[in-house]
Order: structure tokens, then sequence, then C-alpha cells
């Protein structure tokens, strides 16, 4: 994901990037750079903050072949609201509502909502904020990029009055880096960000979804 981002971002600011500078003007590479260094921190804090992971060998009192599960009833505005409780046998604690155990990390995380093979790391209760950025930015990335990629292509066609198949040679780059955006940073960002406004709608965690 990382080297996904970087690289074509960068490509970017060496070939499609001085172009508009130049000719549009600079407010639009100014404002892809500052999108592009909040994606970039916010996959960084993504992958490297602590996702939530509970302690580990804190209820050793607990009995084997007893019950790992207990009901718990809470009231919230005069309304009774049942909890499970569970108990992880690898961690040897009781997990709080809505914490799981991940097999990838072999650890409890508070509100675990996926284990992220892109990230290699826990999404849970302390870097999903960061991780729903990431998503934002890397949308705003690519249909920024994109148009401005394809803005490079078509306005040289109008300045020269030239055929398009003659300005995608004098500017290929920047062709190549839009069907980039558009395919590889367009519809799997997309797709996961309305994914996961749908669950912030319905207040849900991915585990819990699925």
């Amino acid at each position: 994901v990382l080297v996904g981002t970087v690289i074509p971002c960068g490509v970017y600011f060496g070939f499609t990037g001085p172009w508009i500078w130049r000719h549009v003007g600079p407010a639009l590479p100014i404002t892809l750079l500052y999108g592009f260094l909040i994606c970039l921190s916010s996959l960084l804090k993504t992958a490297w903050s602590d996702p939530g992971t509970l302690p580990v060998n804190v209820h050793w009192d607990h009995t084997p072949g007893t019950k790992t599960m207990l009901s718990v009833t809470v009231n919230s505005r005069n309304e009774n609201i049942n909890y499970t409780i569970n108990y992880c046998m690898t961690c040897h604690i009781w997990r709080p509502v809505r914490a799981s155990h991940c097999s990838k990390c072999n650890v409890c995380v508070d509100f675990l909502d996926h284990h992220c093979v892109w990230l290699n790391t826990c999404i849970g209760i302390r870097n999903y904020r960061y991780f729903f950025s990431f998503l934002i930015t890397a949308c705003f990335l690519a249909l920024y990029g994109s148009t401005q990629c394809l803005l490079h292509v078509f306005m040289h066609m109008h300045k020269n009055n030239q055929s398009f198949i003659d300005s995608l040679k004098f500017a290929p780059v920047s062709f190549a880096l839009a069907i980039y955006f558009i395919i590889i940073l367009g519809f799997y960002p997309w797709a996961l960000l309305a994914y996961h406004v749908m669950l912030l709608c319905r207040g849900e965690s991915t585990r819990e979804f699925l």
C-alpha cells in the first residue's frame, strides 16, 4: 500500500505537477501535495499505532472446564441491556464487550474491526480513525490526481489543436497515471470507504456485520 501510494504521487510531482503549475496554477499541485501528506501520515499512523491491544495473563483464576461466557445486564436510560463477556483461553483475560481475539497477531484487541493484510496490523479502537482518514484521503487522491492528469492531456490537445493521439504521445505518463488513479486507487478505496460509512451508520464493526 505504501509503495502503491508513494510511487504514483512521486511520478505526478515529477511529470504532471510541474506542467500544471506553469500552465494552470500552483493551487492544484499544492492541494494535491497537502492531500498526499495527510494520506501518507494517516497510513503510517494506522500501521504503527497500537490498535487497542489488551493486556494478557490478567485473569489466571479461571478454572479450565468452567464457563467461558458470562451474561451481564446493564441498566442504561431505564432500559436493561444484556451483554456477553467472553474469556480468552489464549490471553487469559475476560474480554470487554466488543473486543475480539486476532488469530494473526495472537492478541485481543478492543473493538476489533478487522485485521488488515495490506497494513499488516489490526484495525481497532485506537487506530480506526486514522484508517478512516486514510480511506478518505486515498479517494481524494484518486479523484483529484486522475482529474489533473487528464487535464494535462486535454489542455495540451486544446491549446495546440492536436489530436488526442498526438496529445497522448506528448503526455503518456499523465495518461498512464490517470488510468492508475482511476483503476487502482479508485475502485477499491471508494468501495471500502462506502462500506465503512455504512458500518458507521449502523454502529457496527466488520466482525459484527459479518
